[in-house]
């Protein structure tokens, strides 16, 4: 059984739209009494994101938990993985989610669409649009069965990669020319 129905790993920066995740959580929690969620990171927003949570009644609920060396250990622990930044290139913390085995809804920006699979290993919705990321969590918390497909699909994804793989891509690519 996994400890958090929902985790995020990201910097408590405004680009990574800390405020988005915790009025994400406040929107789940209304059908998710007992929901348990995490974010794992530090930055200069959190007392402000300490306040914001007392205000959506979160306390509790939603725990900061600062830096952490073990993330893989974290995210294998959760449910679901959300990220709602404004922009990412190819975001580790998701690769880290997907080789955890846990189900990822994320903003649609940068290049995250090279590895979520829309419906497949997660979820991709437009940015800042509290709704659907609520509605995607809810939709993985809702059933189990669906989630443990994702889970699957996430593991099998991750190894694509993997060190092992992107050797071998790149070996394959010098070797061309």
């Amino acid at each position: 059984s996994r400890t958090y129905d929902i985790v995020g790993v990201f910097r408590l920066a405004p680009v990574k739209r800390p405020d988005v995740f915790i009025n994400v959580i406040a929107h789940v929690a209304q059908r998710h009494p007992e929901l348990r969620a995490a974010i794992i990171g530090d930055g200069r927003m959190m007392s402000d994101l300490c306040k914001q949570t007392r205000e959506k009644g979160l306390d509790g609920r939603l725990e900061f938990v600062g830096h952490q060396e073990d993330v893989p250990v974290w995210l294998s622990r959760s449910k679901t993985f959300l990220l709602t930044s404004d922009s990412e290139g190819v975001a580790l913390s998701v690769m880290e989610a997907l080789a955890a085995g846990t189900p990822v809804v994320a903003s649609d920006v940068g290049d995250l669409a090279d590895v979520v699979v829309n419906g497949g290993n997660g979820f991709l919705t437009p940015r800042r649009q509290v709704q659907g990321y609520a509605e995607k969590l809810s939709l993985l918390l809702d059933d189990p069965s669906l989630r443990a497909l994702f889970a699957q699909h996430a593991t099998i994804s991750a190894t694509a990669f993997s060190i092992e793989a992107t050797t071998c891509r790149w070996h394959e690519i010098l070797h061309s020319i």
